[in-house]
């Protein structure tokens, strides 16, 4: 029994020697960074919906990881892997008077994001236009939270990156 052992025993000691060795030769660490990455995407590099914020910025923004954004048509969704908290961002062309007509009622207040935009006075959504092109941005919290911070929050950064 104790031949059986020993063997065993030199291996788990030689690899538990190579994980504690200090070694950095280029392998990657086992371990979570202690800050979030910068986010990676560049100023008028937008293609789609989720190109306008990144995971690292929804995480920030709701203080918990996020499932990666989904891409789906013209839009992106993150979520917490519960999905007590989520965000929907959404990029379209289209008739802009339609697009205004559906913000000029007392449900909306003008903002100063890109070339004209209105906040939601009852939901967490803001919405904006830069030329053509129209930017919409809704937060849900099924728990307790500031989601209409986070959704300025990001509505800012999304703008930003325009």
């Amino acid at each position: 029994m104790r031949r059986c052992l020993l063997p065993l025993v030199l291996s788990l000691a030689v690899l538990a020697g190579a994980c504690g060795s200090g070694d950095d030769s280029g392998s990657e660490p086992t371990t979570a960074p202690t800050e979030a990455p910068a986010a990676t995407v560049a100023v008028g590099a937008v293609s789609g919906a989720c190109d306008l914020l990144t995971q690292v910025d929804v995480e920030a923004a709701f203080g918990e990881p996020v499932v990666p954004g989904t891409q789906s048509t013209d839009e992106c969704w993150w979520s917490t892997a519960n999905d007590l908290k989520t965000v929907n961002l959404v990029r379209r062309t289209g008739d802009l008077e339609a697009w205004r007509s559906g913000y000029d009622n007392d449900f909306w207040e003008p903002n100063d994001l890109g070339d004209e935009g209105y906040s939601g006075k009852a939901l967490n959504s803001i919405v904006w236009r830069v030329g053509e092109t129209q930017y919409e941005i809704n937060v849900v919290f099924s728990t307790k939270g500031e989601p209409d911070e986070v959704v300025r929050v990001l509505a800012e950064q999304a703008a930003a990156r325009l």
